[in-house]
C-alpha cells in the first residue's frame, strides 16, 4: 500500500532537498533527511525478529507457572 505512493513522495522530497528553502533550513534538511531514510526503508525486506519467539516462550511458561502457584 505505501509502496504504491513511495515514487511520489520520494520525487517531492527529492525536489525539496534541492530548493533554495532547503538550503537556508537546517530544520528542513534534517527532516527530510528522515523522509528520505524512512522511504528507503519501506523497500527493505522484512526481518523477524529472532527473539521474538524466546519472549513469548517466557511469557507462557511465567504464566503457567502462576496458574500452578494458585
Amino acid at each position: 500500500m505505501l509502496l504504491n505512493v513511495a515514487p511520489m513522495a520520494w520525487q517531492g522530497a527529492h525536489d525539496l532537498a534541492g530548493s533554495q528553502a532547503a538550503n537556508r533550513s537546517p530544520l528542513l534538511r534534517k527532516l527530510l533527511v528522515k523522509l528520505i531514510q524512512r522511504i528507503g526503508v519501506m523497500y527493505l525486506p522484512p526481518r523477524i525478529a529472532s527473539w521474538r519467539y524466546m519472549v513469548l516462550a517466557l511469557l507462557t511458561a511465567c504464566q503457567c507457572s502462576l496458574l500452578s502457584l494458585s
